[in-house]
């Protein structure tokens, strides 16, 4: 089980599918995988678009840090191929995870065929002309959020006692 209110688990998983969404170019491929690990849970979207060079994963969480000019690629339609952004999704979700006791990571590697920040993707796999299929681009770059949810600390008497007078004291209300 994952201990985390729904509407910040459900903020954080879209926010990841759409990121990775945004940063796939159309017609490629985005995963998304949840399986146990260790004691815990993990949630990994895995998208195999542009991915983001080395200097701007150490940034990545800071908020409104976007990893390319926004101005200069978004279409500022969600859901788009660089639709564009500033970072604070990326930002929402480290303050969930400190708040809630989940750990966010990411790793990534710039598509090989547009290394720098100021190259551009076409947009499409099908126009790229460095991959001749899908799978050229599916296999030069991407990034993959993961999740890692904690097991539930086990609950002590003293936890289970005070639990029983908070109850015993709403009851006799």
């Amino acid at each position: 089980p994952i201990y985390v209110p729904l509407d910040p688990l459900q903020k954080v998983i879209d926010g990841l599918i759409k990121n990775a969404i945004e940063n796939t170019p159309d017609e490629g491929k985005i995963e998304v995988v949840v399986q146990k690990k260790g004691k815990g849970s993990e949630l990994e979207v895995r998208d195999y678009g542009v991915g983001i060079i080395e200097e701007a994963q150490r940034r990545i969480f800071e908020g409104f840090f976007a990893t390319q000019d926004a101005m200069a690629y978004s279409s500022k339609r969600p859901y788009d191929f660089n639709a564009g952004g500033k970072g604070a999704d990326l930002l929402r979700m480290k303050i969930f995870s400190e708040r809630y006791n989940f750990k966010i990571d990411m790793t990534s590697l710039r598509c090989r065929f547009i290394p720098k920040e100021s190259d551009i993707c076409p947009g499409r796999i099908g126009i790229c002309t460095f991959c001749t299929n899908k799978e050229d681009c599916h296999h030069s770059g991407g990034t993959t959020f993961s999740l890692y949810f904690p097991p539930a600390p086990k609950r002590g008497r003293s936890a289970r006692a005070k639990d029983s007078m908070r109850k015993s004291k709403l009851a006799q209300r």
